[in-house]
């Protein structure tokens, strides 16, 4: 059998994996060819030798051509289901050439009410009637996560650059796409999911966001994960209604599956967790992960803060102390585990070293687990809101202070040098702040911790430990 597949979401990855995975074992699908709209989705495939990969935008003729070029056996439309244009022209030229199509349904969300709800859901037909409806309230801040394709419509959104906040996939063309319609840099966040609840918490908190702009995109686009995140901040979600599929008959993904004689790749996991601060940090979904992974890798304090737990979590797990990225992909790859958690200090999100081991992690589903940055576990203990604070760093880092200072009045900078404390404190005086209020805090959620507070000028000669945050307030004298 040869097939075709439309992907560029997670169920044509899914396929293409599931191919490649039982080819030589099956035999069912001699050969496949996928089609996607970018090099990145392309990147997102695995490689194989009868796997052929198409990554440009087609229209219907030149499917059609396509399809007659290459004599296929079977068509597979996975695309987004709200890609309906994209999906017309799959179907008419399947029907112009004759050719059988299954068209892949996501779930449906009526079947979820248990872990959806309506209190705080507003629906509309349209993207165009939510931003209607922004324009005529009184939101300020909107978090959007329908992707970088529609986004101009976004633009018609009064003072669009400082209230909206993007969240699309890490590709070049969605970034040169939001630059290009004027979105702040600061308000980009380019990411790929899926998304749970506690990182969509994290974010939609850091954004002060007051509503989040979703498709009802079903459990593979994390919608529920959305919902819940909104839910627990007490914010609405603007849902847009997802298209009809015209009465046409869908399949679910295990009808393919079985349609194709292909079995899905059982994914390995790799935990990213935050560890939060200090010890005693770890999150119940974390200790959870720590519990099913039978590999653990971390730095050494991280590895050694794990002493504190009960046992019977760690048990007899395989630890690997470490946080340079080749030592920790060597191995991966001597190893190969099912699951395995790597541990980073405070939150992955706030200049960790998780982002730079993503790229490593190609065979894993990477799960990520928030944990409690340094930064707001100081403004917590001081009980200073940190949603106007500008988080920053100097840890292996240039930091033009003075610009900062700019366009921010609070400042919460991670620290990684004895000195650093002190050439912020002096920087502050020789731009005039010197009476500005400063908050140091060394250790945090350890033993030894240690907060000071004072004035700029109070503090031009400290030294501090390696584990240090401070957090400048000029307004305050």
């Amino acid at each position: 059998m040869k097939v075709l597949l439309f992907g560029g979401t997670s169920e044509g990855r899914r396929i293409a994996e599931a191919f490649v995975s039982g080819r030589k074992k099956t035999g069912t699908v001699k050969s496949m060819h996928i089609c996607v709209a970018s090099d990145y989705g392309a990147g997102l495939l695995p490689e194989d030798d009868e796997l052929i990969i198409h990554h440009k935008r087609m229209d219907e003729e030149e499917m059609e051509e396509l399809i007659r070029r290459e004599g296929f056996d079977v068509c597979v439309d996975a695309t987004h289901p709200y890609a309906r244009i994209v999906s017309g022209n799959i179907r008419a030229a399947c029907e112009a050439a004759g050719l059988k199509l299954y068209r892949v349904a996501r779930d449906e969300l009526s079947d979820k009410k248990d872990i959806s709800y309506e209190e705080g859901i507003i629906r509309f037909d349209s993207l165009s009637d939510a931003v209607s409806y922004i324009n005529g309230s009184d939101i300020r801040n909107i978090f959007i996560t329908t992707g970088s394709k529609n986004l101009e419509e976004y633009t018609a959104i009064s003072d669009y650059a400082n209230r909206c906040y993007v969240r699309v996939l890490p590709s070049a063309e969605a970034i040169n796409r939001c630059t290009g319609l004027k979105f702040k840099p600061a308000h980009i966040i380019c990411m790929q999911g899926p998304f749970d609840r506690d990182l969509n918490l994290a974010m939609f908190k850091a954004c002060g966001a007051d509503v989040v702009v979703t498709k009802e995109s079903g459990q593979e686009g994390g919608y529920y994960e959305k919902l819940e995140a909104a839910r627990e901040l007490g914010i609405s979600c603007l849902v847009i209604g997802r298209p009809s599929e015209d009465k046409e008959e869908t399949f679910t993904l295990k009808d393919i599956f079985n349609i194709l004689g292909l079995e899905e790749k059982k994914r390995k996991k790799a935990y990213l967790i935050g560890t939060g601060c200090g010890e005693g940090d770890l999150t119940m979904k974390a200790l959870r992960a720590l519990s099913d992974c039978d590999h653990i890798i971390g730095a050494g304090r991280m590895i050694d803060g794990l002493g504190a737990l009960d046992r019977s979590r760690i048990g007899d797990k395989k630890l690997f102390v470490s946080y340079d990225k080749d030592e920790i992909d060597r191995y991966l790859k001597d190893n190969e585990p099912d699951e395995v958690a790597l541990l980073y200090s405070g939150d992955i999100g706030f200049y960790s070293g998780a982002a730079g081991i993503v790229d490593r992690l190609d065979e894993y589903e990477i799960v990520t687990i928030p944990g409690i940055s340094s930064g707001v576990y100081l403004c917590d203990r001081l009980m200073i809101p940190w949603q106007d604070v500008r988080f920053l760093s100097c840890h292996g880092r240039e930091l033009d202070l003075k610009e900062e200072l700019v366009n921010h009045k609070k400042l919460l900078i991670l620290l990684g040098r004895e000195k650093d404390a002190a050439d912020i404190c002096r920087c502050l005086c020789d731009s005039g702040h010197e009476a500005a209020c400063v908050y140091i805090g060394e250790n945090l959620g350890y033993k030894d911790e240690r907060i000071r507070s004072g004035r700029a000028a109070d503090y031009t000669n400290i030294r501090t430990s390696s584990l240090a945050v401070i957090l400048v307030d000029i307004w305050e004298k």
